[in-house]
């Protein structure tokens, strides 16, 4: 984005602004050692939440209770406090990164609510939670979907309801709800309990024939159209599989979410490589991050003998390639990145639900 802006600002006839001197030094500061520029110089609350999430209870075998202090000191200290200046939300919401950069969004904000409530007693976090909560309340959309960054604008590709930050945002609500429930007024509950059917109404919408959930900011540069149907079906069956436990008096929803979970995963059952990892789609040569993925969101079911394959495609993988990540983030100018603790943390999160399932 410095680079675009500073060329536009250039090619405007404002090469002499101190501000194009500032970006062009911003330029060769963060370029790497084998000349390349990151996508992002930092995914920091995004990486921080998935790792918490991944170890789960076992954390406190990994970190220190002054590790995770740290973790959890930090992760409240970077909650947007104001309005917005970038997209006009309100207090509550979570970005990428604790720099200026960072706007609230849909994925982050969920991400962070449950890490957080891993990491710290509810009572001690109450207000931050509800917060959050009511944040992702004013995000949802008219369809039931959420965007990623502003209600209602819809209009660019990065600003549409989607699968994977729908499912994300339904399980940090029905979390919120289930922990929080005698904090809320009967209205609070309502809006909680409508955001969460109109947003799984959203999904029953947008599951393909096949079962599968297409996601936003992920794809696969060898799948038509670029397109990532493994990582945002193996998203959504996850964010299901653990809402529904938290849904349980809902009788007319959870038997909906339990028919999307079963045609998700027959989808990705099907479209296993015959080596036992996942690609993403049928036929698409198999990464560490879709394989681990695939496997984190099929450990709830009886038959283990697809996640037995590509738990030892896993192994096999990484012992000869270490934990090599491939290109799955997208931006919408088909720029394609990889995030070296991608493959880190999905591989966590697939050996721990093998794990606590056996």
């Amino acid at each position: 984005m410095t680079a675009f802006v500073a060329l536009s600002l250039i090619n405007a006839g404002s090469r002499d602004s101190v501000i194009i001197d500032k970006g062009i030094a911003f330029l060769k500061r963060t370029q790497r050692e084998d000349g390349s520029w990151p996508i992002d110089i930092d995914l920091s609350t995004w990486v921080t939440t998935l790792s918490v999430k991944a170890l789960g209870e076992r954390r406190n075998k990994v970190l220190s209770e002054t590790q995770q202090k740290r973790i959890l000191n930090h992760l409240l200290s970077v909650q947007n406090k104001t309005v917005h200046p970038f997209n006009g939300t309100s207090p509550g919401g979570w970005g990428w990164t604790n720099y200026s950069g960072s706007v609230p969004d849909c994925d982050d904000t969920p991400g962070a609510i449950l890490a957080l409530l891993e990491l710290a007693p509810h009572h001690t976090i109450t207000e931050e939670m509800l917060v959050g909560g009511e944040w992702l309340l004013q995000l949802q959309n008219n369809d039931g979907g959420y965007p990623t960054f502003s209600r209602g604008w819809g209009k660019l590709p990065f600003d549409q309801s989607c699968a994977d930050l729908t499912g994300h945002c339904v399980l940090a609500l029905a979390k919120l709800l289930d922990i929080y429930k005698s904090k809320l007024n009967s209205k609070q509950k309502q809006q909680y309990t409508t955001a969460i059917n109109k947003a799984v109404d959203y999904l029953k919408k947008h599951q393909k024939e096949n079962g599968s959930w297409l996601p936003l900011w992920f794809g696969n540069q060898h799948t038509k159209n670029h397109e990532n149907p493994v990582y945002g079906t193996a998203r959504v069956l996850t964010y299901f599989q653990k809402a529904k436990l938290l849904l349980k008096d809902e009788p007319v929803l959870v038997p909906e979410i339990e028919k999307m979970i079963a045609k998700g995963t027959n989808f990705l059952l099907k479209v296993q490589n015959e080596n036992g990892s996942w690609g993403g789609d049928f036929g698409i040569e198999g990464s560490i991050e879709e394989t681990a993925l695939a496997i984190a969101a099929l450990n709830e079911i009886k038959s283990e003998t697809e996640i037995e394959k590509g738990l030892a495609w896993l192994e096999d993988y990484y012992k000869k390639n270490g934990l090599k990540k491939a290109p799955i983030g997208l931006y919408f100018a088909s720029l394609w990145y990889d995030e070296k603790l991608y493959p880190l943390t999905a591989y966590l999160e697939a050996i721990k639900g093998y794990i606590d399932k056996n």
